[in-house]
């Protein structure tokens, strides 16, 4: 891949891939859902991030990833980016769960907002991050989960339209370079959110789940 034009369809064809050859565990308690919101948030920043950083220097991508200054924005803009996405993925699962479950709301608002709780006392504060870096995090989350309608016709690939601003500012490539490419990474991180949606659906297994809770 010699030029940006050719991100999307390098990040389609990996991420098809990826999904074809993965083996993924059901989701039939509440530690199988934490994980599963942990390793698809984790995976969407990094898979974004680092296919656009790829894609925009090109050739000279393998030098640019032995460069320390770029390494240390890389690790501060993937923990940065962490809570953002993960709110996205709360709601597409809050969305799922009431839509195609038929979940009650009550109880998937519970649910989801206690996830929040865990996974942000799963990681140690990310090195060069201030000691609260968690509580900030975890008080980001709550804000905008009690914002959002699990009941509500929004569409899945609707969702990371209205944050993805605040994610894309923090890759770790000059904004006079990237600022054109904004809609193009959009696309991708919404085309990682529709995959991840189908990928639950098909993991969640409601009635053993709810049996569990």
């Amino acid at each position: 891949m010699n030029t940006i034009f050719g991100y999307i369809k390098y990040a389609y064809e990996k991420t098809v891939l990826l999904l074809g050859t993965r083996k993924r565990a059901p989701i039939k308690n509440y530690d199988n859902l934490l994980n599963f919101i942990d390793q698809q948030t984790s995976y969407q920043v990094q898979r974004s991030f680092d296919d656009y950083c790829r894609a925009r220097v090109s050739v000279n991508w393998q030098k640019l990833y032995k460069e320390e200054d770029f390494l240390d924005s890389y690790h501060t803009a993937i923990w940065s980016a962490y809570p953002l996405v993960m709110g996205d993925m709360l709601e597409m699962i809050g969305l799922c769960m009431h839509r195609d479950m038929h979940m009650k709301e009550q109880d998937i608002n519970a649910i989801l907002k206690k996830s929040i709780e865990d996974i942000c006392k799963r990681y140690p504060v990310p090195r060069g991050f201030q000691d609260d870096f968690w509580q900030q995090a975890q008080s980001t989350l709550m804000g905008r989960f009690d914002k959002i309608d699990v009941t509500s016709n929004k569409a899945i690939n609707r969702i990371s339209i209205k944050h993805f601003r605040s994610v894309f500012d923090k890759i770790p490539i000059a904004e006079e370079l990237r600022r054109i490419d904004y809609k193009l990474v959009l696309t991708n991180q919404r085309f990682l959110l529709c995959n991840a949606y189908e990928t639950f659906k098909n993991l969640f297994e409601s009635e053993e789940f709810i049996s569990n809770l």
